[in-house]
């Protein structure tokens, strides 16, 4: 429908600039030229129920563009027309109301100076040829709307009927009772006025932040996405092994909860505590616990066989998480190191009764190399970034982590080559069969390997077992000889004394390039009698023995412990002339015999023997021989 346009009897809706199917058609000059065309009926044109306009314009069957309400107020604005509130001069359009209306419709209480005051501006803002156009427009307008009128009335003439025969069924007394009851009506709709009203003052404003807080997190929801995600990425990122990605998360996600805390905090004291966001709180739980399995995951590579540079990207990464002091992480890095070094004790320790050797030889490589290795890597890491008491600390944490590790290496020793007690002969035979000195040599030569590469660290543990290696060697030596006496003894107290046959008296022919330092002259004379010949071979065994573990810190026991042997047989001889000979005879001489080669043979036999493996003359002397032999009459 097009612009209203006033009634015949100066009576209408006032003209509004609001109204968007507002039509600029021809002029008029008052209020009676409206009354004029709706009193037109003969010179009205022919209508075919539309209206005319709806964005044109007919002028004499000419059609133009209409002026919307846009152009209304522009022009309004331009010739100082517009009578809205944000006008300046509200009243200059009011100066044109005597020239076009009538004394009586100049009132403003007047409806028709209402409906003037809106339409006169619009007439003044069109150009000519809508105002002459105008006339036309508002008669077809009016005679649309008549028509319309009419279908109205002709559509709804069963509810006119039906309201005219209630009405007349109505009398003049029954309508005050209506009226009562209708008005009585009324206060029932004041408890849901009051509800309506609790409800817009209490609720309303909680819903409304409640949609506001919804429209925030939608207009949000991809960071939002995005922030619920960080768990799950970072778990995805520790798992490949994405430590560099892992420490920027975790630093994003660090920045995040202290700038949410730091709000809180200042908002502490108006209630802060109703600005916590807990999705947040839960975001910063498992931050936490993914914080921890990276930690995790980190130690656990420190206590795999693990190299220099991936130890420095381990602990780069935790300096890097800044959760963990300088302190700290040198604890936490010998602490994981010293757990794998763990595995490694664990495996030696079970296995070092089935096979002490090789157990021993391995705990000297396990310090030679991992143990090294790790107090390496340890100053590469430390010591550079400390200084002055830093440093001085550092080295303490070092050191006392090398004598744990050193002293259960040395205990180890110290267990698998002490030498048994007097009582423990069975133990000690069995363990003497196990370590001998070929054994006992190649652990030497593993320890003081080892003891010389910990030197580079300061930690030359070699003095430390060196007497656990002169015991166990003198242990090895003075037990063969022991048994070589017992034989000698038990030789002699069987032997029958028959005539024994000559052996070559010349000395003993070897081929050149042989080896000859510790033979005599004579050295097969020791064969005629059995008790020397068991005992010399028992001596010899014990020298080759000697030869393979010659340590030389156990020059001087060796020594002592052979002549006291060598004097013991000369005591057993001693004992048995007294016993069972001195009636002369053949068995007297060839106990002399027998005594004769052990003077002039054997002994200069061991000390050959002895000479060889040392390269010293210190052996049994002669005149220690001749004290000796003094009792037998030698």
């Amino acid at each position: 429908m097009t612009a209203p346009v006033p009634s015949t009897d100066g009576e209408g809706v006032p003209l509004s600039r609001n109204n968007p199917n507002l039509q600029l058609g021809g002029s008029m000059s008052s209020t009676s030229a409206v009354k004029s065309a709706g009193a037109g009926g003969a010179d009205s044109p022919a209508t075919t129920g539309e209206p005319i306009g709806g964005g044109q314009v007919q002028n004499g069957g000419k059609s133009g563009p209409a002026a919307t309400l846009e152009d209304f107020h522009t022009m309004a604005r331009k010739y100082g027309l517009d009578t809205s509130q944000d006008d300046p001069n509200p009243s200059s359009i009011e100066t044109l109301f005597p020239l076009l209306l009538s004394k009586e419709d100049c009132d403003p209480n007047c409806a028709t100076y209402r409906i003037a005051r809106s339409y006169v501006p619009f007439l003044a803002a069109s150009p000519y040829e809508k105002i002459c156009a105008e006339p036309s427009s508002l008669k077809n307008e009016l005679h649309f709307i008549k028509n319309e009128m009419e279908e109205l009335a002709s559509q709804n003439v069963g509810a006119f009927l039906e309201n005219t025969t209630l009405a007349a069924s109505v009398t003049d007394e029954e309508f005050p009772e209506l009226l009562r009851r209708y008005k009585s009506l009324s206060h029932i709709f004041d408890p849901l006025k009051s509800a309506l009203e609790s409800f817009n003052a209490d609720v309303a404003p909680v819903l409304a932040q409640e949609r506001e807080s919804l429209r925030n997190i939608l207009q949000k929801y991809t960071p939002i996405q995005e922030l619920l995600e960080v768990p799950q990425l970072l778990d995805a990122c520790i798992r490949r092994e994405m430590y560099d990605e892992v420490v920027d998360l975790l630093g994003f996600s660090a920045h995040l909860f202290q700038s949410h805390k730091a709000r809180l905090k200042r908002l502490g004291g108006s209630g802060g505590e109703s600005f916590a966001i807990p999705l947040l709180d839960l975001l910063e739980t498992q931050v936490a616990a993914q914080r921890q399995h990276f930690e995790e995951s980190l130690l656990s590579q420190l206590a795999t066989d693990i190299h220099l540079p991936a130890c420095v990207r381990v602990i780069g990464y935790l300096r890097r998480l800044g959760a963990y002091s300088e302190e700290q992480i040198r604890s936490l890095f010998l602490d994981q190191r010293g757990i794998f070094v763990q595995k490694h004790r664990k495996q030696i320790d079970k296995n070092v009764a089935a096979s002490p050797v090789s157990c021993l030889r391995a705990a000297s490589d396990l310090m030679r190399t991992y143990v090294f290795d790790i107090g390496m890597h340890f100053k590469a890491l430390f010591f550079q970034s400390a200084s002055g008491y830093e440093k001085k600390q550092t080295e303490m944490v070092l050191a006392n982590w090398l004598q744990l590790q050193l002293r259960w290496f040395v205990d180890l020793l110290s267990s698998q080559l002490a030498v048994p007690e007097y009582g423990m002969a069975a133990q000690g035979s069995l363990r003497g069969s196990q370590i001998d000195a070929s054994a006992l040599a190649s652990i030497l030569k593993c320890v003081m390997h080892c003891s010389n590469t910990m030197r580079t660290l300061g930690c030359g543990f070699f003095p430390a077992v060196q007497t656990v290696f002169h015991q166990r060697g003198i242990y090895l030596v003075t037990s063969r000889l022991d048994t070589a006496l017992e034989r000698f003894q038990q030789e002699v107290l069987l032997y029958d004394w028959l005539v024994a046959p000559q052996t070559q008296s010349g000395p003993m022919k070897m081929s050149a390039g042989s080896s000859v330092s510790f033979m005599v002259e004579n050295a097969l004379q020791l064969m005629r009698h059995r008790p020397l010949a068991v005992f010399a071979n028992e001596l010899i065994a014990t020298f080759n023995e000697l030869r393979q573990c010659a340590i030389p810190g156990i020059r001087a026991a060796c020594v002592f412990h052979l002549r006291q042997v060598c004097a013991g047989a000369v005591n057993v001889l001693h004992s048995y002339r007294a016993e069972h000979l001195g009636q002369g005879g053949v068995t007297d001489a060839e106990f002399v015999a027998l005594c004769r080669n052990f003077r002039y043979v054997l002994i200069p036999l061991i000390n050959a023997h002895f000479r060889a493996i040392y390269s010293r003359e210190d052996g049994i002397a002669e005149a220690e021989t001749g004290q000796m032999f003094a009792v037998l009459g030698v």
